[in-house]
């Protein structure tokens, strides 16, 4: 039995008891307490002195007037209405969880959200969007065939709005100058093709759904890296265009075996939608996947864990992004950093069923 619960403290707990029982610094655990300071402090810490706060019922001094003197904030999330896609589904609820798992811990900040229409670009200045009440902006980089003249936008809206902007899942190339947490496409093409190569496979055949989209260019560099570092051959008769969906993966893959000579032993897709309609062609044809035929997916959506084989993807981190994206912009609204700030979140490939 520990010295403390020998003698329990019979007075309103306060910082001084809990940092003894933890056995650590009362600032501590004053900064563990604080949604504005618990960034310095790591998670262990922080798990550990909020569970020991809620067991002894402690509530610091002066939460009830920092909530009443501290003015709320709002932030503004800026993603995609391409609501008949999986990936964009989940690209937004995953957005949501990692904004949502930030601000649980700055509970003065609300978030806005704004779905851009598929029909209308967004242009600039568009007051529908930078409302005058937003402390600052997420913006998916994957609006960027929604907004007009994407390329030179984060210049705009920088020369437009003098509060902090973040985008999210931009490529780099774009990033110049401005604040971004990014994913490295081609690094992560590269990744998911060298696992095929390192499971025996040289004829590799690559579905190509992005067409002139900067991620489509990336990945197809990192499997033509991949394969160029290993000395294997390309192909251009395993490069196929595909409609970046199950129906365009489908379609892809009967031309594929309609018009190659000698058909590949795997398939790398652009995408999970591509790459699932790419097993259901694979069926038809009468090929075992992945006993003929190994196939490899984009994205890490839920959706490869059901379907038959369970698929291998490379999986973006949509949620990690949203939530460094968040903590980036709440840092830049409180000037605890000063931007432009760069973030590159890398990929991770899920080996499944179907490799």
């Amino acid at each position: 039995m520990s010295k403390s619960d020998r003698h329990p403290i019979t007075r309103p707990v306060g910082i001084v008891d809990l940092a003894r029982m933890l056995k650590i610094s009362h600032s501590t655990v004053s900064r563990a307490l604080d949604p504005e300071k618990q960034n310095l402090i790591s998670e262990e810490v922080r798990r550990k002195v909020a569970d020991l706060a809620d067991r002894l019922n402690y509530r610091p001094r002066w939460m009830g007037k920092s909530m009443v003197s501290r003015h709320p904030r709002t932030i503004g999330l800026i993603v995609p209405a391409i609501l008949d896609s999986i990936f964009f589904q989940e690209l937004i609820v995953k957005s949501l969880m990692g904004v949502h798992d930030v601000l649980e811990s700055f509970p003065r900040y609300t978030c806005r959200i704004h779905i851009l229409p598929v029909r209308t670009p967004m242009t600039w200045p568009d007051s529908r969007v930078f409302d005058e009440g937003l402390d600052g902006f997420l913006i998916s980089g994957l609006c960027g065939p929604y907004i007009k003249d994407f390329t030179p936008f984060p210049d705009r809206v920088r020369a437009f709005w003098n509060k902090p902007v973040v985008f999210l899942n931009l490529e780099f190339q774009l990033g110049k100058g401005v604040n971004f947490v990014g994913f490295d496409n081609q690094q992560a093409a590269y990744l998911g093709t060298t696992h095929l190569i390192e499971r025996g496979h040289r004829a590799i055949a690559y579905l190509d759904g992005g067409g002139h989209f900067e991620e489509s260019i990336r990945r197809k560099k990192g499997y033509l890296s991949a394969l160029n570092d290993r000395v294997i051959p390309v192909k251009k008769e395993l490069i196929q265009d595909s409609f970046p969906d199950e129906k365009g993966g489908f379609q892809a893959v009967s031309r594929l075996f309609q018009k190659v000579r000698t058909p590949p032993t795997a398939i790398f897709a652009w995408d999970d939608e591509t790459a699932i309609g790419a097993i259901r062609a694979l069926e038809t044809l009468g090929k075992r996947c992945p006993g003929d035929v190994a196939v490899l997916g984009f994205d890490g959506l839920r959706i490869g864990e059901y379907v038959r084989p369970r698929l291998t993807t490379v999986a973006q981190p949509l949620r990690e992004m949203a939530r460094e994206g968040t903590g980036m912009l709440i840092d830049l609204i409180e000037k605890k950093i000063k931007g432009p700030v760069l973030k590159l979140v890398p990929g991770t490939l899920i080996v499944r069923e179907s490799t």
